[in-house]
């Protein structure tokens, strides 16, 4: 499988990230290949790279700021790292739809991730 389907099939899905473990498993290549393949579509702006051998797939509207906002991919980060995190109150509540303003950042318990 070529990179550009493993990506367009994860996001047909839902699914904006994934491991290097992943990729390796779906494209069926050698480590090195796949990681290749990963470099490359960073390098085109598809994919970003927010912690070693995290990708986060980085759909049309928000390639101006390369990444998806943090909100977004954070869960899944910290489930791949096998961390326990917590999201502020603010967050929690846009999380569930319950926020009646968009907070300016992401909120955790260490202060804010500027986005």
């Amino acid at each position: 499988m070529h990179g550009q389907k493993f990506i367009s099939g994860l996001t047909a899905n839902g699914r904006y990230s994934f491991t290097t473990e992943d990729a390796i498993k779906v494209l069926g290549a050698s480590p090195v290949a796949a990681r290749a393949a990963l470099r490359r579509l960073r390098q085109k702006g598809e994919l970003a790279m927010p912690y070693k051998g995290f990708y986060v797939i980085v759909p049309p509207e928000f390639g101006n700021i390369g990444c998806l906002p943090a909100s977004h991919f954070i869960p899944d980060l910290m489930n791949h790292l096998g961390e326990k995190y917590y999201a502020g109150l603010l967050s929690a509540a846009e999380f569930f739809g319950a926020a009646h303003q968009r907070p300016s950042g992401l909120h955790d318990v260490t202060g804010i991730l500027q986005m």
